[in-house]
């Protein structure tokens, strides 16, 4: 569902959609558009009164909203098939790196344009992960392969899944705030 609201004389469009997935009501700002995220029977109304409820913060974040749209940071279309070879063979190779002490089995590794994911984990063992992932410095790039490789032990974030993290990237909890930085700047 499309719709507007006024913001300091400044009309904000917005687009409200379900998904499937989704357990909360949620929004942001990517590329100077309004989203709101709302779970799958939740009326569209919802979204709106959220929005409603949160006008400070959309008052405080009025530039983003009125900025234009950027383009993919130097990523050209050209370079996408290189860097997903680039991709699979830096995950390849840290996977048999942190592997030799965690020991997990997996059936393959497929490297794909993600647009909101750095990475995942299915039920039936398959690690993906985003192309851009070989961009990142290598601290988080290891944080998120160790993220999806401990996911194929615990299919969750429950304290046993983030203390298997721990054990390879202690550092886990700054790292995954810096990533938050390169979210906005590469995805």
């Amino acid at each position: 569902m499309k719709g507007s609201l006024s913001i300091k004389e400044t009309t904000i469009n917005f687009v409200i959609t379900k998904h499937a997935r989704a357990k909360r009501v949620s929004m942001k700002i990517r590329n100077g558009k309004l989203s709101v995220t709302i779970p799958k029977h939740t009326p569209y109304k919802v979204g709106e009164l959220f929005l409603k409820a949160n006008r400070a913060w959309l008052l405080k974040n009025v530039e983003l909203l009125t900025q234009k749209p950027k383009n993919d940071p130097g990523i050209n279309p050209e370079n996408i098939p290189l860097l997903k070879v680039r991709t699979r063979n830096l995950v390849r190779e840290r996977i048999e790196y942190f592997n030799q002490f965690y020991q997990f089995s997996f059936n393959r590794i497929t490297v794909r344009d993600q647009k909101t994911r750095w990475g995942s984990c299915s039920s039936n063992k398959t690690l993906s992960f985003n192309f851009r992932l070989v961009l990142l410095p290598p601290e988080l790039a290891d944080y998120i392969i160790v993220h999806e490789l401990c996911h194929l032990k615990q299919m969750n974030h429950s304290n046993k899944f983030w203390e298997l993290v721990a054990k390879r990237i202690p550092d886990y909890p700054i790292l995954r705030k810096k990533l938050r930085h390169y979210e906005g700047e590469l995805m």
